[in-house]
């Protein structure tokens, strides 16, 4: 039996003349086992708040046409252009949506390099608002997101779509900009309607 234990977990910690018995190895385990669980949950709540902030920051600024400085979040309804620093391929602007029109077709559009207000960032989640034909995917400062998430749901606007979530980890940076590509694939069309990205 060990005669002292760690700080925070209570592990047992050895001395050279302490017995060393298994059912010690055992209940350090469990303590760990669960201690990783109850880590794993933290970290699939802060993806759900991080989305809710999100979803509820995209509706502040649709309702009240007001974006304001948001430390570590970046959001564009695509209202207007004002946020796109190219557009790419086939990628077209029309009516408040980045649009694909015909089979086949493809483009990217990439943001203007926006301050996120932080730099210590290692991680971002990304958010794309599209309708349901055609692929897309997101990178941020040149770096490939991965998807780890689709739904339902709808725009600031109201209109009925799915939703994709990106991940991924990189070194933080003063500012960011957004890359989404698009395909059209078999499709007649393919659309975004609004994006946004939350650096943690």
């Amino acid at each position: 039996m060990a005669s002292n234990y760690t700080t925070n977990y209570q592990l047992n910690q050895w001395e050279p003349t302490d017995p060393v018995l298994r059912t010690d190895f055992n209940a350090d385990n469990a303590k760990l086992d669960a201690a990783l669980n109850e880590l794993s949950i933290t970290a699939d709540g802060t993806r759900n708040l991080a989305h809710l902030v999100y979803d509820l920051a995209m509706k502040d600024y649709a309702a009240t046409d007001y974006h304001g400085f948001r430390r570590g979040l970046l959001m564009d309804t695509l209202k207007d252009q004002s946020c796109i620093d190219s557009l790419s391929g086939d990628l077209v602007y029309q009516s408040g949506a980045l649009v694909l029109t015909g089979a086949g077709k493809s483009g990217a559009m990439t943001s203007l390099s926006i301050s996120v207000g932080l730099t210590s960032w290692s991680h971002v989640m990304v958010w794309v608002k599209y309708n349901t034909s055609g692929t897309r995917s997101a990178s941020v400062n040149g770096t490939p997101l991965g998807l780890t998430g689709r739904w339902s749901t709808r725009t600031t606007d109201g209109i009925s779509c799915q939703e994709a979530q990106f991940e991924g980890d990189m070194a933080g940076t003063a500012s960011a900009n957004i890359a989404l590509s698009l395909s059209s694939g078999a499709g007649t069309s393919a659309s975004i309607y609004e994006y946004g990205a939350m650096f943690f």
